[in-house]
Protein backbone atom coordinates (compact mmCIF):
# COMPACT_ATOMS: atom_id res chain seq x y z
CA UNK A 1 0.00 0.00 0.00
CA UNK A 2 2.05 2.85 -1.30
CA UNK A 3 -0.53 5.64 -1.69
CA UNK A 4 -1.50 7.84 1.27
CA UNK A 5 -5.02 6.37 1.25
CA UNK A 6 -3.59 2.87 0.93
CA UNK A 7 -1.35 3.44 3.96
CA UNK A 8 -4.31 4.73 5.97
CA UNK A 9 -6.55 1.84 4.97
CA UNK A 10 -3.84 -0.73 5.68
CA UNK A 11 -3.21 0.73 9.16
CA UNK A 12 -6.94 0.75 9.95
CA UNK A 13 -7.56 -2.83 8.84
CA UNK A 14 -4.40 -4.22 10.43
CA UNK A 15 -5.22 -2.50 13.71
CA UNK A 16 -8.75 -3.92 13.60
CA UNK A 17 -7.49 -7.43 12.84
CA UNK A 18 -4.80 -7.41 15.52
CA UNK A 19 -6.69 -5.71 18.35
CA UNK A 20 -10.37 -6.43 17.75
CA UNK A 21 -11.20 -2.75 18.27
CA UNK A 22 -14.59 -1.60 17.07
CA UNK A 23 -14.77 0.69 14.04
CA UNK A 24 -16.06 3.53 16.21
CA UNK A 25 -13.02 3.26 18.48
CA UNK A 26 -10.55 3.17 15.59
CA UNK A 27 -12.02 6.21 13.85
CA UNK A 28 -11.96 8.12 17.15
CA UNK A 29 -8.38 7.07 17.93
CA UNK A 30 -6.19 10.07 18.77
CA UNK A 31 -2.44 10.45 18.93
CA UNK A 32 -2.59 10.78 22.72
CA UNK A 33 -4.30 7.36 22.94
CA UNK A 34 -1.11 5.56 21.93
CA UNK A 35 1.75 5.18 24.36
CA UNK A 36 4.58 4.35 21.96
CA UNK A 37 7.10 3.64 24.73
CA UNK A 38 5.10 0.81 26.26
CA UNK A 39 3.35 -0.14 23.00
CA UNK A 40 -0.14 0.30 24.38
CA UNK A 41 -3.44 1.80 23.30
CA UNK A 42 -5.54 3.43 26.01
CA UNK A 43 -9.03 4.60 25.11
CA UNK A 44 -12.47 5.15 26.54
CA UNK A 45 -14.71 2.97 24.42
CA UNK A 46 -17.32 4.79 22.39
CA UNK A 47 -19.95 2.08 22.85
CA UNK A 48 -19.59 1.37 26.58
CA UNK A 49 -17.91 4.52 27.93
CA UNK A 50 -15.48 2.26 29.78
CA UNK A 51 -11.69 2.57 29.67
CA UNK A 52 -9.75 -0.05 27.73
CA UNK A 53 -6.01 -0.71 27.55
CA UNK A 54 -4.64 -2.99 24.86
CA UNK A 55 -1.19 -3.95 23.68
CA UNK A 56 -0.24 -2.32 20.37
CA UNK A 57 1.18 -5.07 18.16
CA UNK A 58 4.42 -4.00 16.43
CA UNK A 59 2.98 -4.48 12.92
CA UNK A 60 0.02 -2.24 13.70
CA UNK A 61 2.25 0.30 15.40
CA UNK A 62 4.56 0.38 12.38
CA UNK A 63 1.63 0.79 9.98
CA UNK A 64 0.19 3.66 12.05
CA UNK A 65 3.61 5.31 12.31
CA UNK A 66 4.13 4.98 8.55
CA UNK A 67 0.76 6.61 7.94
CA UNK A 68 1.38 9.43 10.44
CA UNK A 69 4.89 10.17 9.18
CA UNK A 70 4.46 9.66 5.45
CA UNK A 71 0.83 9.85 4.38
CA UNK A 72 -1.50 11.67 6.78
CA UNK A 73 -2.73 15.05 5.50
CA UNK A 74 -1.30 18.06 7.33
CA UNK A 75 -3.74 18.94 10.09
CA UNK A 76 -3.85 19.98 13.73
CA UNK A 77 -6.72 17.57 14.34
CA UNK A 78 -5.91 15.10 17.14
CA UNK A 79 -7.45 12.14 15.30
CA UNK A 80 -5.07 9.70 13.65
CA UNK A 81 -7.14 8.68 10.65
CA UNK A 82 -8.36 11.47 8.39
CA UNK A 83 -10.30 11.80 5.15
CA UNK A 84 -8.02 12.55 2.23
CA UNK A 85 -10.61 14.32 0.09
CA UNK A 86 -11.66 17.88 0.78
CA UNK A 87 -11.03 19.54 4.11
CA UNK A 88 -9.15 17.23 6.52
CA UNK A 89 -11.58 15.69 8.97
CA UNK A 90 -11.71 12.44 10.91
CA UNK A 91 -13.13 9.49 9.05
CA UNK A 92 -16.40 8.14 10.39
CA UNK A 93 -17.80 4.64 11.04
CA UNK A 94 -19.46 4.48 7.66
CA UNK A 95 -16.19 5.36 5.91
CA UNK A 96 -14.36 2.66 7.88
CA UNK A 97 -16.94 0.08 6.80
CA UNK A 98 -16.72 1.26 3.20
CA UNK A 99 -12.93 0.85 3.30
CA UNK A 100 -13.23 -2.78 4.39
CA UNK A 101 -15.95 -3.55 1.86
CA UNK A 102 -13.84 -2.04 -0.92
CA UNK A 103 -10.91 -4.32 -0.20
CA UNK A 104 -13.08 -7.39 0.31
CA UNK A 105 -14.60 -6.82 -3.13
CA UNK A 106 -11.19 -6.14 -4.66
CA UNK A 107 -9.94 -9.43 -3.20
CA UNK A 108 -13.10 -11.11 -4.46
CA UNK A 109 -14.00 -12.27 -0.98
CA UNK A 110 -17.69 -12.95 -1.05
CA UNK A 111 -19.44 -14.51 1.88
CA UNK A 112 -22.91 -15.35 3.10
CA UNK A 113 -21.76 -14.58 6.64
CA UNK A 114 -23.58 -11.59 8.11
CA UNK A 115 -21.41 -8.68 9.23
CA UNK A 116 -18.62 -9.59 6.88
CA UNK A 117 -17.44 -6.01 6.88
CA UNK A 118 -15.53 -4.24 9.63
CA UNK A 119 -17.03 -6.33 12.44
CA UNK A 120 -15.58 -9.49 10.89
CA UNK A 121 -12.14 -8.37 12.11
CA UNK A 122 -13.49 -8.27 15.65
CA UNK A 123 -15.11 -11.69 15.30
CA UNK A 124 -11.92 -13.18 13.86
CA UNK A 125 -9.85 -11.68 16.66
CA UNK A 126 -12.16 -13.15 19.32
CA UNK A 127 -12.20 -16.52 17.61
CA UNK A 128 -8.38 -16.62 17.38
CA UNK A 129 -8.16 -15.87 21.10
CA UNK A 130 -10.47 -18.78 21.89
CA UNK A 131 -8.59 -21.11 19.54
CA UNK A 132 -5.39 -20.22 21.39
CA UNK A 133 -7.10 -21.19 24.66
CA UNK A 134 -7.24 -17.67 26.05
CA UNK A 135 -9.58 -17.72 29.08
CA UNK A 136 -13.04 -16.28 28.51
CA UNK A 137 -12.45 -13.60 31.15
CA UNK A 138 -9.39 -12.33 29.25
CA UNK A 139 -11.33 -12.42 25.97
CA UNK A 140 -14.02 -10.32 27.64
CA UNK A 141 -11.38 -7.87 28.84
CA UNK A 142 -9.53 -7.59 25.50
CA UNK A 143 -12.76 -7.02 23.58
CA UNK A 144 -13.92 -4.49 26.15
CA UNK A 145 -17.11 -6.33 27.02
CA UNK A 146 -18.76 -5.26 30.24
CA UNK A 147 -20.81 -8.45 30.44
CA UNK A 148 -19.49 -12.01 30.03
CA UNK A 149 -22.61 -12.88 27.99
CA UNK A 150 -21.33 -10.56 25.25
CA UNK A 151 -18.65 -13.15 24.50
CA UNK A 152 -21.20 -15.83 23.57
CA UNK A 153 -21.20 -15.02 19.83
CA UNK A 154 -17.46 -15.71 19.75
CA UNK A 155 -18.01 -19.11 21.31
CA UNK A 156 -20.41 -20.12 18.55
CA UNK A 157 -17.94 -19.01 15.86
CA UNK A 158 -15.20 -21.25 17.26
CA UNK A 159 -16.54 -24.41 15.59
CA UNK A 160 -13.34 -26.38 16.09
CA UNK A 161 -13.33 -25.57 19.79
CA UNK A 162 -16.96 -26.60 20.08
CA UNK A 163 -16.22 -29.91 18.35
CA UNK A 164 -13.44 -30.60 20.84
CA UNK A 165 -15.91 -30.06 23.69
CA UNK A 166 -18.61 -32.30 22.24
CA UNK A 167 -19.34 -35.60 23.87
CA UNK A 168 -19.14 -38.69 21.74
CA UNK A 169 -22.32 -40.68 21.19
CA UNK A 170 -22.53 -44.12 22.72
CA UNK A 171 -24.35 -46.75 20.71
CA UNK A 172 -27.23 -48.25 22.63
CA UNK A 173 -27.91 -51.92 22.27
CA UNK A 174 -30.95 -53.91 23.20
CA UNK A 175 -30.72 -56.57 25.85
CA UNK A 176 -29.04 -59.68 24.49
CA UNK A 177 -27.44 -57.89 21.46
CA UNK A 178 -23.76 -57.29 21.10
CA UNK A 179 -22.42 -53.93 20.11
Amino acid sequence: METPIGKRDYAIMLLAAQTGLRACDIVHLKRKDIDWRVQEIRIVQQKTGKPLSLPLPPESGNAIADYLLNARPESDLPYIFLCHVGVPRPINNRSASTIVTKYLRRAEIVSAIPRRGFHSFRRSFGTRLLQNEIPLELLQQLLGHSNIDSAKPYLSVDELGLKNCALGLIARTKAGEQA
